[in-house]
């Protein structure tokens, strides 16, 4: 059974991420939104941005989730982050600067009830062990 100091501190680490998440989106251009025709275009127009390095976009679709990545910094590869990022849950690939991947509606239960939380701390994650790769 859960205390509520183990709850309250699960809250406050939740929340904690959650602020973390909205300074990373700023800065990496990580964004969630709709659905719409124009991913590649999102992703690519939000790299354009002079303080943009590495975008990631996704969207809810019918079918699942759709991603589009890319990356104009050595550190990380697009395609080697969309395929660790959704190992295990759905299919990713492509190449050093420009990557797409899905999550099958079928897969989407692996996420657990906040999809958004797991697939940001996912591709942080992996972000965070790619930039310690090449700093070591």
């Amino acid at each position: 059974m859960e205390t509520i100091a183990d709850a309250e501190a699960k809250m406050s680490e939740a929340l904690l991420y959650d602020q973390c998440w909205k300074l990373v989106c700023a800065a990496f251009g990580i964004e969630k939104r709709k659905p719409s025709k124009n991913e590649k275009e999102l992703s690519d127009f939000i790299l354009s941005l002079s303080a943009v390095d590495i975008a990631v976009v996704y969207a809810d679709r019918r079918g699942g989730y759709k991603f589009s990545v890319r990356s104009e910094v050595d550190e990380i590869n697009a395609g080697k982050l969309i395929a660790n990022a959704l190992s295990g849950i759905g299919n990713g690939g492509g190449h050093p600067t420009m990557a797409g991947g899905v999550i099958l509606e079928e897969n989407c239960s692996l996420l657990g009830e906040d999809h958004d939380f797991i697939i940001r701390k996912r591709f942080l994650d992996i972000a965070a062990v790619m930039f310690e790769e090449v700093n070591k």
